[in-house]
């Protein structure tokens, strides 16, 4: 039986009996044991359909999947699908720098051009698709920078699964943070603090 994992590195499966070659007829039980942050989510595979209750019976060559989830992430989107006629220049998610100590001139001097996401100094370069992390839970400075305008406020990672989009309003910005599921959203979750400084007539 050839079973294989999904992602990388999410996760195993136990086999009992153990041992790859099975002779037919044999119950096999399928035990996913997920990594560290990971949760088992479903089988797939052309031989998915055989497992009933993680017990399979063996009556031929089987290929299963074993897919693993994140227990809790941030679904990070921005990019040219939500942000048409704005540039972002800048966004920091951080455990470690509070954004609401900077003077508004410090907000002002991140002025990065290649649009990268900082989640406490490691570099995430934006995309137009969802990046997904996961990250430890607590609560998250977060700092945006786009012409004229750098906003900051405050994320609560909870357990779950959230998606933070950043969207152009106007000539402004603004974030909406979701608690939320792959394609399905709960409720816009209240974001604590918020703060807009604007700098009006600014050239970069």
């Amino acid at each position: 039986m050839d079973i294989k994992v999904e992602p990388p590195n999410s996760g195993s499966v136990n086999a009992s009996p153990s041992g790859g070659d099975y002779e037919e007829g044999t119950e096999v039980i399928l035990s996913p044991v997920p990594s560290s942050g990971y949760k088992f989510d479903t089988w797939s595979g052309s031989d998915a359909s055989n497992i009933s209750g993680n017990r399979i019976v063996m009556n031929k060559d089987m290929s299963i999947t074993a897919n693993f989830d994140l227990q809790h992430m941030i679904r990070l989107k921005t990019g040219s699908g939500l942000n048409s006629g704005v540039e972002i220049y800048f966004v920091a998610l951080s455990k470690n720098v509070n954004y609401f100590d900077l003077e508004s001139d410090d907000l002002f001097a991140y002025s990065k051009h290649d649009a990268d996401w900082y989640i406490d100094g490691a570099i995430i370069p934006f995309t137009t698709d969802y990046k997904e992390f996961d990250l430890a839970l607590g609560e998250y400075y977060f700092m945006l920078r786009a012409p004229g305008y750098a906003l900051v406020t405050t994320i609560d990672v909870i357990s779950g699964k959230q998606t933070i989009e950043i969207y152009s309003v106007g000539y402004g910005v603004r974030i909406d943070v979701y608690e939320s599921t792959k394609g399905l959203r709960v409720h816009e979750k209240d974001q604590r603090k918020t703060i807009i400084y604007r700098r009006q007539g600014e050239l970069e």
